[in-house]
């Protein structure tokens, strides 16, 4: 939304953009306090299939990035997103191998 604004984005984009980030906050800061009342026994999801979710939620993080790497004008800019999406990688293949370990157990 900052970014829209700086670029002279109507203000109708930019709005609507910092709305929806400040409703994903809060619905998040609910779904938080409804997981606390849950006792930790009850879990929905196995370590397989949160691993899975990690891994989708990070290809697509990784493919916004690299659109914009494409997109962005600006040398460092384009640097900086390069390593931000090596490190992302790099969390990636060490949450992997964390979860392998795990199942060999």
């Amino acid at each position: 939304s900052i970014s829209l604004y700086k670029s002279k984005t109507s203000p109708e984009i930019w709005l609507a953009v910092g709305a929806l980030a400040l409703v994903v906050i809060f619905v998040n800061g609910l779904l938080y306090r409804l997981l606390k009342k849950r006792p930790d026994s009850v879990n929905p999801l196995t370590i397989r299939q949160s691993f899975i979710v990690f891994l989708v939620i990070s290809f697509l993080v990784l493919c916004v990035e690299f659109y914009t790497l494409l997109t962005f004008s600006d040398t460092t800019d384009r640097i900086v997103l390069a390593v931000l999406m090596l490190l992302l990688i790099l969390c990636d293949f060490l949450a992997y191998l964390q979860v392998k370990n795990y199942f060999k157990q």
